[in-house]
């Protein structure tokens, strides 16, 4: 699915590895990821401009987990660095549990 979840339960740590797409709104704080589940421990995340090739540049983004929220925002590549705009589409990954 285009949003989800899989939760590998009390065996595997409570591990859950969630993922989704949201776009991008150029906010100045960053651009807030909302899970499908909440959770009470972040271990990572990527972020990823779906809509760029990597030989014209693309987007990296960085996460961050921040008051029980996770948040991105874009770092551009290539030349000129107009790759990120508001209403970019990006699929995000998260490590949690």
């Amino acid at each position: 699915d285009q949003n989800g979840y899989l939760s590998f339960g009390p065996n595997f740590g409570g591990l859950i590895i969630q993922w989704g797409v949201t776009t991008y709104n150029n906010n100045p704080n960053g651009q807030v990821i909302i899970p499908a589940i909440s959770f009470n421990s972040f271990f990572a995340g990527v972020v990823v401009d779906s809509g760029i090739k990597w030989n014209t540049g693309g987007t990296f983004t960085g996460v961050e987990y921040t008051d029980g929220g996770v948040i991105f925002w874009p770092l551009y590549t290539g030349d000129p660095q107009t790759v990120s705009k508001n209403g970019t589409n990006y699929h995000w990954l998260i490590l949690c549990a």
